[in-house]
């Protein structure tokens, strides 16, 4: 598969002083695109060495974990190809060859590559969506059951310090 290069995203006057500025004052910048898109890696590749002036110097992909060494190496040329997931890539778009430029480019200038996603033998995109909805449920009603028994408790203190008070001592 060879890689293409694209120019990257002339940006508004302002827009790119504002993405660096922002890059400056905070440790991690993220990048958000519709997958397959050619724009989000052009415009990252076209801020890569500024935002290694920054300090910046990892690319973090949305792509199966598993795929990290390999995509490391093919992108350092320690590799003849690309990894499977880039070789053989799946509809969804997220194995482009504009994100395989942004990673030769990233690698180029010293950057490291994190693959965040689930490996093919981690489950899928769905099984996991759904456990972590189900852990997330869990523990917001435990939360919530927590503060309301907490709140419900503070209530009847409240209440029986108030009935106290209002009626005076017990005479029992």
């Amino acid at each position: 598969m060879s890689v293409m290069q694209f120019d990257s995203v002339v940006l508004p006057p302002g827009v790119e002083d504002s993405i660096l500025d922002l890059a400056g004052r905070c440790d991690l910048l993220l990048f958000g695109e519709l997958h397959g898109t050619r724009e989000v890696p052009a415009l990252v590749g076209g801020l890569l060495n500024k935002l290694h002036e920054l300090g910046y110097g990892g690319l973090g992909l949305e792509v199966p974990s598993d795929q990290r060494q390999a995509l490391s190496d093919w992108a350092a040329g320690q590799r003849p190809g690309p990894p499977p997931f880039y070789a053989e890539p799946s509809r969804d778009g997220r194995g482009s060859t504009e994100a395989l430029d942004l990673v030769k480019r990233a690698a180029a200038i010293g950057w490291a590559t994190l693959c965040f996603d689930q490996a093919s033998d981690q489950g899928g995109h769905f099984a996991c969506a759904v456990q972590f909805a189900e852990e997330q449920q869990v523990a917001a009603t435990r939360q919530f059951e927590h503060g309301f028994l907490a709140t419900w408790r503070e209530r009847q203190d409240v209440k029986l310090y108030a009935h106290q008070n209002a009626c005076g001592p017990s005479s029992a």
